[in-house]
């Protein structure tokens, strides 16, 4: 019995009986086949569809920050060559209130004080005919701001040098200037004044003509890339003597 390939994609071979071909990732989808067989006296075809499939790749980020509190919706991506195939979307997950939608592929989620931290999900998709080898490993970072510990700054007096430790901490309740929190001085409208990023001590030498609440703002880090700005009042007395509801009508003091 003789055999021909009458229909078929390029590069395929018939030897004998058998059909050899190697697709490229270019020729996924359906493809028909026409085989044709003589004996010598009679001819039989036969006819059918080979379909190449793609396997579908995850393609999104692998790697998500949020803030406790906040809602994710993350979609996980997948590409997929053959356009009429429908994939869906796994989870394995050990983050307690995480939910997929397995059509959509999106990730719900909303963090907890207590979830603060790294966690790690895997997250996977079919296209229905084979899993995809590329299960993706997402890393989720959960995090708080770092915070100032005061809402606001002691007295100072004018002439007199002012020192204050300037103190603050990140999520996770660590302290240490230069290691777990940095400080520095953004602006202020006070003249005389300087800030060690070292320590976190602020020295201020008010004048008599900043009597009065002045501004001093602050930025603060910790080393997970967060960062806030924050603005302190100082209230600049004349003496150890005054009270802070003084009031300035030109200079002069009239104390309530």
């Amino acid at each position: 019995i003789i055999y021909f390939l009458k229909t078929a994609p390029q590069k395929m071979m018939l030897t004998e009986n058998k059909l050899e071909w190697i697709p490229e990732k270019t020729e996924t989808g359906a493809h028909q086949i026409e085989i044709e067989a003589y004996d010598g006296l009679e001819k039989a075809e036969q006819n059918f569809t080979l379909f190449v499939n793609d396997v579908p790749t995850i393609t999104s980020t692998d790697y998500l920050k949020i803030a406790v509190g906040e809602e994710l919706h993350h979609f996980v991506n997948a590409q997929d060559k053959n356009d009429l195939t429908k994939l869906t979307y796994g989870i394995n997950s050990n983050v307690d209130d995480m939910l997929m939608n397995a059509k959509t592929g999106e990730i719900l989620w909303t963090p907890k004080e207590e979830d603060l931290g790294q966690h790690t999900i895997e997250v996977s998709v079919s296209d229905g005919f084979d899993l995809s080898g590329d299960v993706q490993t997402i890393t989720i970072f959960v995090y708080k701001n770092p915070t100032f510990l005061e809402a606001v700054l002691p007295e100072a007096y004018a002439g007199v040098e002012y020192n204050h430790k300037i103190k603050a901490q990140d999520m996770f309740n660590k302290n240490i200037p230069g290691i777990d929190v940095f400080i520095k001085l953004k602006e202020s409208n006070l003249k005389e004044i300087s800030f060690n990023t070292h320590t976190h001590n602020l020295q201020i030498i008010p004048t008599y003509e900043e009597l009065g609440t002045q501004y001093v703002t602050f930025s603060l880090n910790d080393n997970h890339e967060n960062k806030i700005e924050e603005s302190f009042p100082i209230k600049v007395l004349s003496s150890p003597c005054e009270t802070s509801d003084t009031l300035y009508i030109e200079q002069e003091e009239v104390v309530n």
